[in-house]
């Protein structure tokens, strides 16, 4: 099974900007990424709209993790978003593992893409109107 790498950065403060890294979310697989979550203490799982969800407060696997639901086309597929700063701007960090049809991992990286860039222009229009 090919597996696709994909890490994405928004910036809050400026234009979003995207790139990719190629091993950036850390595991080989992504019932490798699973597993591990599932032995962090710092994890909380839920459940959302399907997907499988884990919060994880600090340590190395830091982040909000989305699984997606056996049912969706990039399946199997984990998204990683966390916050950095970078170049002094506050940032999501976005790195995809996903082991679905490309087609359908490019449309799931660019579902992410949009989420991000709705919260920039969120947060851009609250800055504007205070």
């Amino acid at each position: 099974m090919k597996l696709t790498v994909v890490s994405v950065i928004a910036f809050f403060i400026s234009t979003p900007v995207f790139a990719q890294e190629s091993g950036a979310i850390g595991f080989g697989t992504v019932a490798e990424a699973y597993a591990a979550l599932r032995k962090d203490a710092k994890a909380e799982f839920l459940i959302q709209e399907g997907w499988v969800v884990a919060k994880v407060t600090g340590g190395p696997h830091s982040g909000v993790w989305s699984f997606t639901p056996n049912t969706h086309p990039a399946h199997p597929a984990v998204i990683k978003r966390f916050p950095a700063e970078i170049g002094g701007q506050l940032a999501i960090r976005v790195h995809a593992l996903c082991g679905g049809p490309k087609p359908a991992c490019d449309q799931l990286v660019e579902h992410f893409k949009k989420l991000n860039e709705q919260v920039a222009r969120d947060i851009q229009q609250r800055k504007g109107g205070k």
